[in-house]
């Protein structure tokens, strides 16, 4: 996803409800581009995906793979649909790091390896720049009312200190994009967890 750069935080928690939905997002956003034909996916381009499995601290492990389905369809300028919905997005865990004092949130760091468009395989690296959490209230209790946003499941961390936790070693150093899996006990990134994914590089579709 964004090969080696990482995106802040831009979101807060509240307690307002039983539930409600956290969406992270990359802050100094610039518009993403659009494909002018279905033939080719130029760097900037967004897809809007969901994870088709839960991403979770407690099980996975650095090098696991993973799978995303694309949920809307991405229109170029000339009308052609460049990636339908339904495409496949598929990556790996890179770097995993569980919270070291009480009170820091479980870090998780994802890259993008494919995309499969049509039946066809591609190359793809990007970046995530929004993640959209449903979070329960509970969950927003752990975070902690004066907590930073940061520590709520979902958030997008950059790079230095976040919460306590230093981004060194190797989760500084892996690829990727690092992402808050919140305090709770087992912590995880639920499956169907909607991301917005900009590309970082040129994809030829046709």
């Amino acid at each position: 996803m964004f090969r080696k750069t990482m995106v802040v935080l831009t979101a807060s928690a509240a307690l307002s409800a039983c539930t409600r939905t956290h969406v992270s997002t990359a802050a100094g956003e610039v518009a993403p581009a659009v494909p002018a034909t279905g033939a080719r996916l130029p760097v900037g381009s967004e897809l809007e995906v969901r994870t088709d499995s839960k991403l979770t601290g407690k099980h996975n492990r650095v090098g696991d793979k993973f799978a995303m389905t694309v949920r809307e369809n991405l229109k170029a300028q000339n009308g052609d649909i460049a990636v339908p919905e339904g495409s496949m997005v598929y990556g790996h865990i890179t770097a995993l790091k569980e919270a070291p004092n009480a009170g820091d949130p479980s870090l998780i760091k994802v890259d993008f390896d494919r995309l499969v468009v049509r039946g066809r395989s591609h190359p793809f690296n990007a970046q995530v720049t929004k993640v959209s959490t449903t979070t329960s209230t509970e969950t927003l209790k752990k975070a902690g009312i004066g907590a930073a946003a940061g520590a709520v499941l979902g958030a997008i961390v950059s790079g230095g200190d976040f919460g306590g936790i230093a981004l060194g070693g190797a989760i500084g150093a892996a690829a990727g994009t690092v992402i808050s899996l919140g305090m709770d006990r087992d912590p995880e990134l639920p499956e169907g967890t909607k991301m917005t994914i900009r590309a970082t590089q040129a994809v030829t579709l046709r």
